[in-house]
């Protein structure tokens, strides 16, 4: 993930195409976010799973970071409000990616 990051700020600085680059970093946070809850993801390729109220937030979540930001910026156009602009921050977009990760092993897995 940390030469994505490096490749990332290359490819803005270049003004390349960073659409696949920016989909890769938020795919390898999503990854984590799954390996943060390891034991649940173990319970759940054996079956023991159970659908609870995080499913939607986790849902919604996951589309709203895997659209690329590039799109986020071209809809809302330049004068973009605070709110906005603090989701795509790269670090800020990592940690939500994280958080879906983890938010969707939580709401497949059945309840301690």
């Amino acid at each position: 993930m940390v030469e994505t990051y490096e490749e990332l700020r290359e490819a803005n600085s270049r003004k390349d195409n960073i659409r696949f680059l920016l989909t890769k970093m938020t795919l390898w946070g999503f990854l984590f976010g799954l390996l943060l809850e390891s034991e649940k993801v173990i319970a759940l390729t054996l079956g023991n799973f159970n659908l609870n109220w995080l499913l939607a937030p986790a849902m919604i979540l996951l589309v709203f970071i895997f659209i690329p930001r590039t799109y986020v910026l071209h809809w809302f156009g330049v004068e973009d409000p605070f709110y906005i602009w603090m989701f795509l921050v790269p670090d800020t977009h990592m940690v939500l990616s994280i958080l879906a990760g983890v938010l969707l092993v939580r709401s497949l897995s059945p309840s301690e």
